[in-house]
C-alpha cells in the first residue's frame, strides 16, 4: 500500500470506529427502555410526522403547534415512521441517527488538527452523556451539532478555496441552520466576526474571500429563503418563542443575569444541566481531568488565532455562548440551547491532546506517549461512564422528566367507554399514543356514563371524585393517575 494512501485509510477507520461506538452508546439504552415514557414535546414530533405522511396537503415549513418548531426533525421522523411505523422507538430512534450523524459531521472539522486531534475530539463526542442524553430526546434540537458542525467545514472549504462556487457552497450550508433549531440563528454572527479577524490577521485571504461575499449572501438566502418569508408573514409565531425568555421579555425581569452568565460558563467544568431530559446527573460538560486537556487546547488555539481555522473555533466558541445567556428561562446552564458548542468543544479536547503531547516531549522522550496514552484512557473512562450512567439511571430520575404519568394515563383512556381528562400540553402524549382516546379539557363537561381518567383527582368532576380509584402510581407511590367508573 503506497506510504501517503495510509494516513487515509487510517482516518477513515477511526471515524468508522468512533461512529460505531456512537451508535452503540445512543441505540444500546433505547433498545433496553431508556429513557422511557414520552415528553409532550416529542409526542408533538410524532403527531406532525405522522400528518406529514398522511395528509398530502400538509408540507410544513415552522410548525404554528406547540410554541412554534422548524419542522426538518418533523420530516425526518416521518421517514423512520415510513419505514419502522409510528412508534415512541421510532421518534428517538430518529434522534439517535441525528447524534451519531453529529460526531461524524464534525470530524471535517476537526482534521483541521490532525489525526490525533481528530479522534480525541470525535471520541470525546460519541461518549458525552450530555450528547448521549440529547440524542435519546426526540426533538430538533439535537440537530444542531451535525450543521453547526458542517457550516464550519463549508467555511474552511471556502477559505481553502476561495472562488463564487464554494463561497455560495459556504452560504447555503450557513443558512441550513435556520432549519434545525434557534442556537444557530446566530450562524451569520459568527461568519462576520470570522471575516473581520480574518481582515485584520490574514489581509490577502480576506481580499480573496470578500470578493465573492454576493455568492455567499446568495447561498445563505436560498437555504434560508422559506424561513425568511415565515419570519416575514408569521413573525408572531417565528419570533414568539425568542422573543419570551431574553432578559428584556415580561416576567423574565427578576432573573439574575450575572448568577446566569456565571451558570452557563460553569457548565464546562462545574456542574451540568439539572434536567434530566438534557443531562445525565447534572454531570458538566467536561469530565475531570478533560478540563484541563480543553484548557491547553484553548490556550494553544489563542497562540495560534492568526490561523483561519483557530480563529473560526474561538469565535464558534464565542457566539455560540450567546443563546444559553441571553436566554434567561429554565435555568442555568442550558444544555440543550448550547448545543451548537459541541463541535468546537470537541476541538478543544482535541487539540488540548496534541499540546500536551508536545510539551510533554520537551520534558522526557517518553513523555508524549505517557500522556497520550492518558488522555486516550481518560477521554475513554468519560465515555464509557457516560453510557453506562446514562443507561442505568433510575426510573424515580426520569418519571417526571419523560412523563411517565401522560403515559399511564394514555393506558388507562384506552379503555373501552372511557375519556381522558388533561390539559392540552399532556394531551399530546396521549394523542400520539393512542389516537383513538376523546379528551376533554379539566372542567368541560363531558359524555354522561363514560369512565373518566385523569391525571389529578381534581381534574374530575367534583360529583365523582370520592367513587375515583388510583389506577397508576409514581415510583415515590403517589397516585398519577386517577380512574372514575360510573
Amino acid at each position: 500500500m503506497p506510504f501517503r494512501s495510509q494516513p487515509r485509510l487510517l482516518a477513515g477507520v477511526s471515524i468508522l470506529a468512533i461512529a460505531c461506538a456512537a451508535a452503540v452508546a445512543r441505540y444500546w439504552p433505547l433498545l433496553h427502555g431508556q429513557p422511557g415514557g414520552l415528553y409532550p414535546d416529542e409526542a408533538s414530533e410524532g403527531i406532525a410526522a405522522v400528518r406529514i405522511l398522511n395528509d398530502p396537503s400538509y408540507h410544513p415549513v415552522f410548525i404554528d403547534e406547540n410554541g412554534g418548531r422548524e419542522a426538518l426533525f418533523a420530516y425526518l421522523v416521518a421517514g423512520m415512521f415510513h419505514l419502522s411505523g409510528a412508534t415512541v422507538f421510532g421518534i428517538r430512534a430518529t434522534s439517535a441517527a441525528v447524534g451519531v450523524a453529529g460526531v461524524v459531521a464534525a470530524w471535517p472539522l476537526l482534521r483541521r488538527f490532525g489525526l490525533v486531534a481528530a479522534i480525541g475530539g470525535a471520541a470525546w463526542m460519541a461518549g458525552s452523556p450530555w450528547l448521549i442524553a440529547t440524542s435519546a430526546l426526540g426533538l430538533r434540537n439535537g440537530l444542531t451539532v451535525p450543521f453547526a458542525g458542517l457550516a464550519a467545514a463549508a467555511l474552511l472549504w471556502w477559505s481553502e478555496r476561495p472562488g463564487s462556487r464554494w463561497a455560495f457552497a459556504a452560504g447555503f450550508v450557513a443558512g441550513t441552520g435556520l432549519w434545525t433549531y434557534q442556537p444557530l440563528k446566530a450562524t451569520p454572527l459568527l461568519v462576520a466576526a470570522w471575516l473581520i479577524w480574518l481582515r485584520r490577521s490574514d489581509r490577502a485571504l480576506f481580499d480573496r474571500m470578500w470578493r465573492d461575499r454576493w455568492w455567499l449572501a446568495a447561498g445563505y438566502l436560498v437555504a434560508a429563503a422559506p424561513y425568511v418569508w415565515t419570519a416575514v408573514s408569521d413573525p408572531f409565531n417565528y419570533f414568539g418563542r425568542i422573543a419570551g425568555i431574553t432578559p428584556i421579555s415580561p416576567g423574565m425581569g427578576q432573573a439574575n443575569f450575572l448568577t446566569h452568565t456565571l451558570g452557563t460558563l460553569g457548565m464546562f467544568f462545574v456542574s451540568g444541566d439539572s434536567n434530566p431530559r438534557h443531562d445525565v446527573a447534572a454531570l458538566p460538560v467536561l469530565l475531570w481531568p478533560l478540563p484541563v486537556l480543553a484548557g491547553i487546547g484553548a490556550w494553544r488555539l489563542i497562540r495560534e488565532r492568526v490561523r483561519p481555522v483557530s480563529a473560526l473555533v474561538l469565535a464558534g466558541m464565542l457566539v455560540y455562548l450567546l443563546p444559553p445567556i441571553l436566554a434567561v428561562e429554565g435555568g442555568a446552564p442550558h444544555l440543550q440551547r448550547s448545543l451548537a458548542l459541541a463541535p468546537f468543544v470537541a476541538v478543544l479536547v482535541g487539540v488540548g491532546v496534541v499540546e500536551a503531547m508536545r510539551l510533554a516531549r520537551r520534558a522526557a522522550r517518553a513523555g508524549p506517549v505517557l500522556v497520550g496514552t492518558a488522555s486516550a484512557a481518560a477521554i475513554l473512562a468519560a465515555g464509557v461512564y457516560g453510557t453506562i450512567a446514562f443507561a442505568t439511571r433510575p426510573l424515580t430520575d426520569r418519571y417526571e422528566a419523560y412523563d411517565f404519568h401522560a403515559v399511564a394515563l394514555a393506558a388507562a383512556a384506552s379503555r373501552p367507554n372511557t375519556v381522558a381528562i388533561v390539559g392540552a400540553y399532556d394531551a399530546q402524549t396521549v394523542h400520539f399514543l393512542d389516537p383513538s382516546v376523546r379528551i376533554y379539557a379539566p372542567g368541560s363537561a363531558v359524555p354522561a356514563g363514560m369512565s373518566l381518567a385523569a391525571l389529578k383527582l381534581t381534574d374530575l368532576p367534583s360529583a365523582d371524585q370520592a367513587s375515583a380509584t388510583v389506577y397508576a402510581r409514581d415510583p415515590q407511590g403517589r397516585p398519577a393517575v386517577w380512574l372514575y367508573s360510573p
